[in-house]
């Protein structure tokens, strides 16, 4: 069984207690898959946590139709995907559910693109990996390497104990009932987004899975489609949808402010567009959401 230390989160990945020995002199090994991949504890909250030590990641959510990619710094890790212990509920009352992993692998080599050193993907129990968490270009390999130390395990540990899916296909979450269907083709959805781009203002984009659902606020600063796969991109941040699998859109009113949603088969919701909690942009979105579709706002 695979044993925390307590005061792990507490050092920097130079103070680890692998050994007592001298980093210099330290030795790391790591038993792997055929392929290369690096088993990890399952134990979602703990790795994130490990994770934490360094100052920044890339984090990237997806799901079989598209992706959300970005600079995350370690504040925002934390908020983002790990639960305080005495939260137990949400405030209105419903549960708080933490995320899971059925599976977790890691690789310590470096990125013939970005020059990370390596990386950590979380599986669903579809074998579908659902987020994946890189370490940024200018960390050390040595020390992506001690922070692997922390978390991995042998190959037949992180094997047993295989949980059975509990859905027939990939689960998605769906349309809120409340959500109205408008008429918006492929084209003017890319217009749509070109308008965006063009007022320089930030909108608020989510990439909802069954484990969760990430979120971040930016101005789009370049759109272009390749191969139905539509690409936008920020500072440090972008996503990546395919228009094929949108099957229709629908529009959620709340506090007047407006969600589009972006549907796949059978009303599920593969991707959302909103504008953030400061209202700056929701004039802005409410006109160019109206341009292109001619709402009643």
């Amino acid at each position: 069984m695979h044993q925390r230390n307590p005061g792990s989160f507490l050092r920097s990945t130079s103070q680890s207690a692998l050994s007592t020995a001298p980093i210099s002199r330290l030795r790391l090994c790591f038993e792997t898959m055929s392929d290369g991949r690096i088993p990890v504890v399952n134990d979602f909250e703990y790795v994130v946590r490990c994770l934490a030590l360094f100052p920044s990641v890339y984090v990237q959510a997806e799901h079989v139709y598209g992706r959300l990619s970005m600079s995350m710094p370690r504040t925002e890790l934390i908020q983002n995907f790990t639960m305080p212990l005495e939260t137990s509920a949400l405030a209105n009352g419903s549960e708080v559910k933490p995320i899971q992993a059925h599976s977790i692998w890691a690789t310590l080599k470096e990125c013939s693109c970005c020059g990370s050193p390596g990386q950590i993907s979380f599986y669903n129990c579809f074998d579908e990996r659902f987020l994946q968490i890189s370490a940024s270009p200018d960390t050390e390999l040595r020390d992506w390497a001690l922070f692997l130390a922390q978390v991995s395990v042998t190959p037949k540990t992180q094997l047993d104990g295989a949980d059975e899916a509990k859905f027939e296909e990939y689960p998605h979450p769906v349309v809120p009932v409340e959500a109205e269907e408008i008429k918006l083709s492929k084209f003017r959805f890319i217009e749509l987004l070109n308008k965006m781009a063009m007022s320089e203002a930030v909108f608020e984009f989510s990439l909802p899975t069954y484990e969760f659902s990430l979120k971040k606020a930016f101005s789009i600063y370049q759109i272009y489609e390749e191969e139905g796969q539509l690409t936008c991109r920020g500072k440090e941040v972008g996503f990546t949808l395919s228009l094929a699998a949108v099957k229709e859109y629908a529009v959620k009113v709340e506090y007047g402010v407006r969600t589009l949603y972006c549907l796949a088969v059978e009303q599920k919701v593969i991707f959302e567009i909103s504008v953030p909690d400061s209202f700056e942009s929701s004039e802005i979105w409410n006109r160019v959401l109206a341009e292109v579709q001619h709402l009643d706002i």
